[in-house]
């Protein structure tokens, strides 16, 4: 693949799967680089970053959120194509990036989304919903193209869907089966995680309707 791509992994205390993600990726011998951002974890995300063979390990003094984070790793190379991984996923294989990197490297598409696997029911309703996901591969300047009002938060990723459409660039979408990750109730309880998740709900869909109204200054910042 092109020496040209990159695989940034936004964290925040994910040191019981940020090493395999790390390993998975440096091992599919796709990218360039590796770059784990650290979001201002409280425990060993970094050291187990380095020692899984991250290229690189750009550490945050305080959380800032993901929108942010992914900014700091695409600031941080000057690759054509950013991959993004979450850094809490399990059972990511080598074939599971190779299939969501080739189309875009290749070319046939400007953005290639990878869904995670929950399940057949939710598989199936997860494709009537907007691709709202961390695992996604994209060519450089549909990134550099969001307002810096767009950056902020989960809803980073339904604007660089909707920058896609309105460049009318060609996007994919693809099950990742096998792959799923650590849920936020299993990292900070039932009642945290249920207001985390209603907060990322939340911000998403505020972007998601923030994004078609500003459509005519969408690109201007």
């Amino acid at each position: 693949m092109s020496s040209q791509v990159v695989a940034i992994v936004p964290a925040y205390n994910e040191e019981k799967t940020i090493g395999g993600v790390v390993k998975t990726l440096v091992d599919s011998g796709v990218f360039q680089e590796v770059i784990v951002v650290d979001d201002g974890s409280q425990d060993a995300t970094a050291l187990l970053a380095e020692t899984a063979g991250a290229s690189r390990v750009i550490r945050s003094e305080s959380n800032s959120g993901k929108g942010q984070t992914m900014l700091l790793g695409v600031r941080a190379t000057t690759a054509e194509i950013i991959c993004f991984f979450d850094g809490d996923l399990i059972g990511l294989t080598v074939d599971h990036i190779r299939s969501l990197t080739e189309p875009v490297v290749a070319g046939r598409l400007a953005m290639n989304v990878g869904t995670v696997d929950r399940g057949a029911i939710f598989n199936t309703l997860a494709r009537r919903l907007p691709a709202v996901s961390g695992q996604r591969v994209l060519r450089r300047e549909i990134f550099t193209n969001i307002p810096a009002r767009y950056i902020g938060g989960f809803g980073i990723e339904v604007a660089l869907n909707y920058c896609c459409r309105l460049a009318r660039l060609p996007i994919g979408r693809i099950f990742l089966p096998g792959v799923s990750m650590i849920r936020k109730v299993q990292k900070v309880g039932w009642w945290s995680g249920l207001l985390a998740y209603a907060r990322m709900w939340w911000s998403v869909l505020g972007r998601w309707l923030r994004v078609r109204l500003d459509r005519k200054n969408f690109f201007i910042d």
